[in-house]
């Protein structure tokens, strides 16, 4: 007798509904859309070429300025702005930024191209570590002006104060001369409104690059009621014995003469930074200084009709220094 045979819909042998196999079939737009891990991979590749591109402009013998605008501009449309600007400031290179490559290798294009996707109020502290010892290492007192890498020496904040009343910055321009024995060098200052700050925060000062060190100078109202000049070196520097120094600030109307504070320093004196006096150690009859030279300036200083600042309130001074 035939035996009839009855098809499960439930068994295994079953042709799936249209509803089950439209559950299996993945949309154009799924299948195109790249993973998160696909996404990373490529932005990291991306980060890649660039830092190799600007590895070579920054530290290659071969250096050509006029190739400096097309690499960087090949950088830019392959990375976003806010990328670029955080890749400059990594200390990706040797263990330094790009930047400080730039400096340390002379490429004045470079710098000036790289600069342009990072603004002055942006950089890291730690990038600003590593510019200050670049110019430090260098001697470039154009590049430390350039970045604005100067810090505050006293408690008064410059630059929001400078702001607050829109006063110019300070103009500081370093000329050096070396012997056999002995180098000199010659810090120009233009004080900006002077009097004005003076009178608002009882202090005026600066920094400056000079002899493979980083330099402070000060002006400021003692508790004693007196105005002194102070100068010394910034954290990072190494010890320097100075043997002369002279301050002159220049009349700018009448027939006033130049004012002229002057020091012979012991050469047994040694300055160092402030953060470093612990680390250093002097022999017998050497001293030690971690808040530097100070000099004694007289009243003349705040003097309302006052021959020794020009039309706008400026001081014009110089320092001269020699070191042992």
């Amino acid at each position: 007798m035939a035996t009839k045979m009855v098809l499960d819909s439930k068994s295994d042998t079953a042709l799936p509904s249209y509803n089950a196999i439209s559950t299996y079939i993945v949309s154009p737009s799924q299948r195109i859309r790249p993973s998160l891990f696909s996404r990373l991979l490529q932005r990291s590749d991306t980060r890649s070429t660039v830092l190799s591109r600007i590895r070579d402009l920054v530290t290659t013998p071969d250096y050509t300025p006029s190739s400096v605008a097309p690499i960087v501009d090949s950088c830019v449309d392959i990375l976003s702005a806010a990328d670029f600007s955080n890749l400059l400031q990594k200390r990706n290179i040797e263990g330094h930024t790009a930047l400080y490559w730039a400096i340390v290798n002379n490429r004045r294009e470079a710098l000036s191209a790289l600069t342009r996707f990072i603004s002055v109020s942006d950089i890291s502290s730690a990038c600003s570590d590593d510019l200050r010892f670049a110019c430090m290492t260098t001697s470039d007192q154009a590049s430390f002006t350039q970045l604005n890498l100067r810090r505050d020496i006293g408690l008064t904040k410059y630059e929001p104060l400078r702001r607050s009343f829109g006063c110019p910055p300070d103009d500081v321009e370093v000329h050096v001369e070396s012997e056999v024995d002995k180098r000199h060098f010659v810090a120009s200052f233009r004080f900006k409104m002077f009097q004005k700050r003076l009178r608002i925060a009882h202090n005026v000062d600066a920094e400056f690059v000079a002899e493979g060190r980083i330099w402070w100078i000060r002006i400021y109202l003692g508790t004693n009621g007196k105005w002194y000049i102070r100068y010394g070196l910034s954290d990072g520097s190494i010890p320097a014995t100075p043997h002369y120094s002279q301050l002159l600030v220049e009349a700018q109307r009448g027939t006033a003469q130049v004012k002229n504070v002057e020091a012979t320093c012991s050469d047994t004196w040694l300055l160092v930074p402030s953060k470093a006096a612990s680390t250093y150690k002097v022999a017998e009859g050497e001293k030690l200084s971690s808040t530097g030279l100070r000099f004694v300036l007289g009243n003349w200083l705040m003097e309302d009709v006052n021959a020794y600042l020009d039309s706008d309130g400026t001081l014009h001074a110089k320092l001269k220094t020699t070191l042992k």
